[in-house]
């Protein structure tokens, strides 16, 4: 088993592989893992609207 090492950074691939695992641990195990998938699907939606605020400002910015 991997140890989590707070240097390496999370990719978006491995939310995604996240998201999907805590589904799978939601689905046997249980709702009180909810909270994982919460914070892991809140994590992806951040970057992603991130994400869609830079390409909106360089869309605007390419006219200037």
């Amino acid at each position: 088993m991997k140890t989590f090492d707070e240097t390496i950074p999370v990719s978006d691939a491995d939310l995604e592989k996240g998201l999907s695992r805590a589904a799978e641990i939601i689905e046997k195990y249980g709702d009180q893992y909810w909270p994982l998938f919460d914070r892991l699907e809140r994590e992806f939606e951040e970057r992603e609207e991130k994400l869609k605020r830079l390409k909106r400002f360089k869309t605007r910015t390419k006219f200037l």
